[in-house]
């Protein structure tokens, strides 16, 4: 188990194997929050894919982009978010409640 400690048994087989989960945990934490900063340094488009199973959305039902930190608020009434991330992920749940995917891909001058 783990040589010259006093975790030999049992317990020191559980606790190494609580502690392997947390480490699994966090490293596909850090991967997500990676991918999300690379994300938001490039420039990605979004284009809305799939059959139409699922309800039917119509544009008021698509969240209005506004960030918390601007002066001037275009949507006195709606949501507004902590940073773009917070924004496209509430985008993103929106889609996807309608049985659709949201692919992003680089546009194409970025690509160039």
């Amino acid at each position: 188990m783990v040589e010259g400690t006093d975790i030999n048994d049992e317990q020191g087989l559980e606790h190494v194997e609580g502690m392997r989960t947390k480490v699994e945990e966090l490293n596909r934490l850090i991967s997500t929050v990676k991918q999300s900063a690379k994300l938001s340094e490039s420039h990605v488009a979004a284009s809305i894919t799939g059959e139409n199973e699922g309800i039917s959305l119509s544009k008021q039902d698509l969240p209005k982009f506004q960030l918390r930190s601007h002066a001037t608020k275009y949507f006195p009434n709606e949501v507004t978010y902590d940073s773009v991330h917070h924004f496209l992920r509430s985008f993103e749940k929106v889609i996807l409640s309608s049985g659709k995917a949201v692919v992003l891909y680089p546009r194409s001058e970025d690509t160039i």
